[in-house]
C-alpha cells in the first residue's frame, strides 16, 4: 500500500481543495498487493554487504527491524485459498494457538464514519489499534491535507512494524531460534537445499554472531552460495520475548518454508461546512501468516512443502 501521488500537489496552499481534488487524492492511495520481489527478503539480495560508507547508520548487514517499505508478506509463499486474513491482533494461522476471535478494545467510530456500511463499521470497530486506522479531521486548506497525507504513511510504517513483529513471534513459536553451531548451521542449509535447490536462505541473528559467521563466509554477506546473513534488532519488538535471538542464537529459514498475505480496504467520508470540509478516513489492514514448526530442530527432521505450493499448481 502506498500513495501514487501525480502532477503538481502543492500541500503549502491555503486553498480550500474541492470535491474532485479531495476525490484524486484519495484514489491515489494504491491498496493493491505489493510484488513479490519487493520488499524486506528481495532487498537483502541486493543489499551492498561492503559498501558501508555514506549509509545513514550504516551497518554491514540489512536490519530486519520493520523499516518503511519493508515488507514481509509478498516474499512468503502463498496461503492456501479460503484463508480468512485477520484484523485481530495475533495474526498467526497455526491451529494450536490462532485466535481470530480474542478480545479487542472497541473503537469508537464518530458520526460521519457511522454512514459507512453496517459490516465496515463493525470490522472498524473490532480491529486491533496495529490492523486499523480510524481518523476524522477538518479540513480548512491543502496543509490539512497534508496532514492526513502524514497519518496514513505512519499507519503503513507501524502496520510493516507489526508484520515483522508477526513473524518473528512465528519464528518463536515455530522453534527457528536456537543456539546453532557452525557445524548446525551448515547440516541445515544442506537439509533445506535438498527440497529448496535455488531458493533464498537467510540466516537471521545478532552482530556478534554475525560478525563469526562473516570470517566463514565465501562471499560478501553469503555463508554458503545463496545463504544470507541478516541482522535481528530486537529493540524493535515488544513482546515479551524480544530478546530471543541473544547469546549467540539466530534462526535459519527459506521463506519458501512459510505463507502469508495481507489486503487493505480504504474507506472515506467527504462533509462539506462552510469554507471547510470534515473527512472521515478508514484503513482496514488485513494479516495472516503460516509458520509451521520447523522441522529441523530434530537431527533426523527432513524438511518438506505440502501440495498446497503455488508453484506446484503450474507445473502439474
Amino acid at each position: 500500500m502506498k500513495f501514487n501521488l501525480t502532477g503538481s500537489w502543492d500541500f503549502n496552499s491555503k486553498k480550500l481543495p474541492s470535491e474532485t481534488e479531495l476525490d484524486s487524492f484519495f484514489d491515489s492511495i494504491v491498496t493493491g498487493p505489493v510484488p513479490r520481489d519487493t520488499g524486506f527478503f528481495p532487498s537483502v539480495l541486493k543489499y551492498d554487504y561492503q559498501n558501508t560508507e555514506n549509509r545513514y547508520r550504516s551497518g554491514k548487514y540489512p536490519v530486519f527491524n520493520g523499516e518503511k517499505d519493508s515488507w514481509i508478506v509478498p516474499s512468503l509463499r502463498e496461503l492456501p485459498s479460503g484463508v480468512t486474513l485477520s484484523t485481530s491482533l495475533h495474526n498467526l494461522i497455526q491451529a494450536d494457538n490462532y485466535n481470530e476471535g480474542h478480545d479487542v478494545e472497541m473503537r469508537k467510530v464518530p458520526a460521519l464514519g457511522l454512514t459507512l456500511p453496517a459490516d465496515v463499521i463493525k470490522k472498524i470497530e473490532c480491529a486491533s489499534t496495529n490492523s486499523c486506522l480510524s481518523n476524522q479531521i477538518t479540513i480548512k486548506n491543502f496543509k490539512d491535507l497534508y496532514n492526513v497525507k502524514y497519518k496514513i504513511e505512519n499507519f503503513i510504517k507501524e502496520f510493516i512494524a507489526h508484520e515483522t513483529s508477526t513473524i518473528k513471534k512465528g519464528l518463536i513459536d515455530g522453534n527457528y531460534i536456537n543456539q546453532n553451531s557452525h557445524q548446525d548451521l551448515l547440516e541445515k542449509i544442506e537439509k533445506i537445499r535438498e527440497v529448496l535447490p535455488i531458493e533464498p536462505i537467510y540466516i537471521v541473528a545478532e552482530e556478534p554472531l554475525l560478525n563469526y559467521l562473516k570470517v566463514h563466509s565465501v562471499f560478501p554477506g553469503e555463508l554458503e552460495r545463496n545463504v544470507w546473513l541478516v541482522q535481528d534488532n530486537y529493540s524493535s519488538y515488544g513482546h515479551r520475548e524480544s530478546n530471543a535471538f541473544t547469546n549467540y542464537k539466530s534462526a535459519i529459514f527459506s521463506t519458501e518454508q512459510m505463507s502469508g498475505g495481507h489486503e487493505f480496504e480504504f474507506h472515506y467520508k467527504l462533509e462539506r461546512g462552510n469554507r471547510q470540509w470534515k473527512i472521515y478516513t478508514a484503513i482496514i489492514a488485513k494479516l495472516a501468516m503460516d509458520i509451521p514448526q520447523d522441522p529441523l530442530q530434530s537431527k533426523d527432521g527432513k524438511l518438506t512443502l505440502d501440495d498446497n505450493h503455488p508453484r506446484w499448481d503450474r507445473l502439474f
